[in-house]
C-alpha cells in the first residue's frame, strides 16, 4: 500500500489500538494540505466505532479540536482518516514534571473548555479527555485530539446556533459527565498551586454525578471565564520545557503527531560536525547522545575552546563537505577509543554464570542509585508479550507505591503516554499527598488481542471485574509499556 486518496504514504507515525498512522504527502487536489495524518483501520475493527469517530470528527467544527480533511477508502474496503497534522509534544508531556505557569495554563484550557462545549452541543462526546490528548498546533495552540472513544448524544443541530439536546439532557448524558471530570482532573494537571482559586472552585464541582452540573454548557464556560480572570494569557514556551528535557526521555519542540496513541521517536536536539558524521555512519541514536553529552561540555572549557576557536579561524573559508568528511575521521577515532574495553572490565551482565529466569535482574533502564531497585524476571527480554506484560505490571505497581519517577524508565517507554500518565501520579503523591485510584492489575488475567511486528495490543482483566487495554512495544531493553487505558476510570478528577 503506496498511496491513499492521493496521498503519498511516507512512514508510519503511530500503532493504536484499532489503527495504524501514517504522515501523508502531496495531496492530489492543490486546495488540500501537503502532509496529512492518514490513520489506516485494521480489518476486524467494529464498524460502529468507526462510524461513530467519523460522524464526531466530522460534527466537529472548532480550531482547537483536531480536523478531518477528508475521508477515503482502503484498499480492503475499510475507511481512512485523512487527518491534519499536529504537534508530537502533548500537554502530558509538558505537565508530567511540573505544573505551567500560569499565564501558559490559562492559554492551553480556557480555549480547551469552550472546544469541549462545542463538542458537546453539537452532541459529541470524547470519551478520552486526558493531558496527553492535548496536542497543539503549528501556533502553538491547544487542539484535542484521539477521538477513537468518542460517543453520539443527540441529533446535529438543525441550525447554526442550535443544540443537540437540552441543558437537562444534556446534563443527564453519562459520556458528558465523563468528560467533565476528565476535563477538570486536566485542569488540575495543568495549574500550579497559584491558582488556587480555579483549583477550589473545581473542587466544589461534584462532576462524578450525571446531573451535576445542571447546565454543562454554562459550567464550561464559567471554568473559561474564571480561567481568563485569573491570569492573562502568555504563549506556551516550548523552549523552556525542551531545555530540561534529554530527547531520548520525550518528543521534541513542535516535531509533528496524528490522532495515534504515541508520539514518533524522537530526534536529537541540536547538531554538531560530530553528529553530522555519526548520523553518516547511521550509528545507534542513544550512541550519538553518549559522544554529545560527554564531549559537548569538555570542547566548551579550557585548552579546548581555545583551540576550538584557533581551527575555525583557519577553516572557516573550507566547505562544508570537507567538515563532514573531517567529522567521519574524529567520529572513528572517538568510536574506537570509546568502545574499546578497560583493562579490568569483566563479562557483560548477559555472561554472567547462572544467570537465568530464576535469577532475576533488575529492570533495564532503572535507577538503583536514586530509585528504589525493581526486579523483574526474564519475561520482559523475551519474546512473549503476554508474560513481558504481567511482570511489567508488577514493576509498575512498584514503581507507583514508591512514588519513584525513575523506576517507570525500566517499565514504561520514553516519552509514551504512559510514561507521562505515570509520571504525573507520582508528581501528585510527591507533591499533594494525593495518591489517584485505579483498579489493582497486579495478577490480572492477560490475553493477547493482536499483534504487529514489536508491538503488542493485550487485554488484562481481574477477578473483580476490572479491565485495561495495554499497548506494549519492544525495544533494544525489552518490553515496554506504551499505553495503558481503563475500561472504566475513575472520574475522581484526579486521573490524567
Amino acid at each position: 500500500m503506496d498511496s491513499i486518496g492521493g496521498y503519498r504514504l511516507i512512514r508510519i507515525l503511530g500503532v493504536g489500538a484499532r489503527a495504524d498512522v501514517w504522515l501523508g504527502h502531496g495531496g492530489t487536489t492543490g486546495s488540500g494540505p501537503e502532509t496529512v495524518a492518514v490513520k489506516v483501520y485494521r480489518p476486524g475493527t467494529a464498524s460502529d466505532g468507526i462510524n461513530a469517530e467519523i460522524e464526531a470528527l466530522a460534527r466537529a467544527s472548532d480550531r482547537h479540536l483536531l480536523r478531518l480533511e477528508d475521508l477515503t477508502t482502503a484498499p480492503d474496503g475499510l475507511p481512512c482518516l485523512i487527518l491534519r497534522r499536529l504537534s508530537a509534544v502533548s500537554l502530558g508531556a509538558l505537565v508530567s514534571a511540573d505544573p505551567l505557569p500560569l499565564g501558559e495554563a490559562v492559554t492551553v484550557l480556557a480555549p480547551l473548555a469552550l472546544a469541549v462545549g462545542e463538542l458537546h452541543r453539537v452532541g459529541v462526546t470524547h470519551g478520552g479527555i486526558r493531558p496527553a490528548a492535548v496536542l497543539f498546533d503549528e501556533e502553538g495552540g491547544p487542539v484535542l485530539a484521539r477521538f477513537g472513544s468518542a460517543g453520539l448524544a443527540g441529533d446535529f443541530p438543525s441550525s447554526p446556533d442550535g443544540a443537540s439536546l437540552p441543558p437537562a439532557q444534556l446534563a443527564a448524558e453519562p459520556g458528558v459527565a465523563a468528560d467533565l471530570a476528565r476535563l477538570a482532573g486536566v485542569c488540575r494537571a495543568t495549574l500550579g498551586p497559584d491558582a488556587g482559586e480555579v483549583r477550589a472552585w473545581l473542587d466544589q464541582a461534584d462532576l462524578a454525578h450525571p446531573t451535576e452540573p445542571a447546565d454543562p454548557q454554562a459550567w464550561l464556560k464559567e471554568l473559561a471565564d474564571r480561567l481568563f480572570r485569573c491570569a492573562e494569557a502568555k504563549p506556551v514556551h516550548f523552549e523552556r520545557w525542551e531545555a530540561g528535557h534529554s530527547p531520548t526521555r520525550l518528543p521534541p519542540r513542535l516535531g509533528w503527531d496524528p490522532d495515534a496513541m504515541a508520539a514518533e521517536v524522537p530526534e536529537p536536539a541540536g547538531s554538531s560536525p560530530v553528529r553530522e558524521a555519526f548520523s553518516l555512519l547511521h550509528l545507534p541514536e542513544s550512541f550519538l547522545g553518549i559522544v554529545t553529552d560527554r564531549l559537548g561540555p569538555l570542547l566548551e572549557k579550557g585548552p579546548f575552546a581555545a583551540l576550538k576557536s584557533k581551527v575555525r579561524q583557519v577553516l572557516a573559508p573550507v566547505r562544508k563537505p570537507v567538515w563532514i568528511i573531517a567529522g567521519i575521521v574524529v567520529a572513528a577515532v572517538v568510536a574506537t577509543v570509546m568502545l574499546l574495553p578497560g583493562p579490568s572490565s569483566g563479562p557483560a551482565p548477559s555472561s554472567r554464570p547462572g544467570a537465568s529466569s530464576a535469577t532475576p535482574e533488575p529492570l533495564a533502564g532503572s535507577h538503583p542509585e536514586t530509585a528504589p531497585p525493581v526486579v523483574v524476571d526474564a519475561a520482559v527480554t523475551a519474546d512473549d508479550p503476554v508474560a513481558a506484560a504481567g511482570a511489567l505490571l508488577a514493576a509498575r505497581a512498584t514503581c507507583l507505591h514508591e512514588a519513584s519517577v525513575l523506576c517507570l524508565d525500566g517499565v514504561a517507554q520514553p516519552g509514551s503516554a504512559a510514561m507521562e500518565a505515570g509520571s504525573y501520579r507520582i508528581r501528585l503523591i510527591q507533591e499533594q499527598g494525593i495518591v489517584p485510584e485505579e483498579p489493582e492489575l497486579v495478577g490480572a488475567a492477560i490475553s493477547l488481542v493482536d499483534r504487529l511486528g514489536d508491538s503488542a495490543l493485550l487485554s488484562a482483566d481481574t477477578s473483580e471485574g476490572a479491565s485495561a487495554s495495554l499497548l506494549l512495544v519492544k525495544t533494544d531493553q525489552g518490553w515496554r509499556i506504551r499505553d495503558l487505558v481503563f475500561a472504566d476510570e475513575v472520574l475522581t478528577g484526579e486521573s490524567p
